[in-house]
């Protein structure tokens, strides 16, 4: 019996490192002058594919696509259209600037999702992080002035309640005064953790 129990725990865990746990992290830390990188996005991550401008969602067709396990096949959920041209659109679309700044590299690691798949008009942003995804943030370059130049959060859930572990990490522009150097910037405790929608 004893044996069995540990076994079922085994497996717990193992669950928890592909990103199995129930919570998710949604938005991350944003620190000023650093880029954020991922280069293994685990099962239970979702994206969302935002249409271009001039292009609007296709009414009914859902445009979250999720990293899962299917019989021991990780991949994407697929999609292959999102968007369609919008007729009332103004020629004179305003620029929208990305809401999640994190860079996905390219990985042949198995076991995790890579690039989500290209959907033609749309652009895919990682809206939800499974518990244990990593994020790796670096100082820009030239904006590295104070050791650490570059920190790793993870999605952590505690007690029901999903975080973004905090960072060390302060990248500071040349041109601002030493007393604002000597500041680091605030990090909330947890950022916008949620579940899947």
């Amino acid at each position: 019996m004893e044996l069995v129990f540990l076994f079922l725990w085994g497996l717990l865990r193992s669950g928890e490192a592909t990103g199995h746990g129930t919570g998710k992290c949604s938005a991350p830390h944003y620190i000023e002058f650093a880029e954020i990188t991922i280069d293994r996005i685990m099962v239970g991550s979702k994206v969302r594919y935002k249409c271009e401008a001039g292009y609007r969602r296709i009414l009914g067709e859902s445009n979250f696509i999720v990293c899962i396990n299917d019989t021991g096949l990780i991949h994407w959920t697929t999609k292959a259209s999102v968007c369609e041209r919008d007729s009332g659109a103004t020629s004179q679309q305003s620029e929208r600037k990305p809401e999640n700044p994190v860079t996905i590299v390219p990985s042949d690691t198995a076991g995790y999702c890579g690039i989500p798949s290209p959907v033609e008009h749309a652009t895919p942003t990682v809206t939800h992080y499974a518990v244990g995804q990593e994020l790796h943030y670096k100082c820009l370059s030239g904006y590295n002035a104070r050791p650490p130049t570059s920190d790793i959060s993870t999605c952590k859930e505690e007690r029901g309640k999903t975080f973004w572990t905090r960072l060390s990490l302060l990248c500071t522009n040349d041109s601002k005064s030493g007393e604002e150097m000597t500041q680091p910037i605030p990090i909330t405790g947890s950022t916008g953790c949620s579940g899947i929608d």
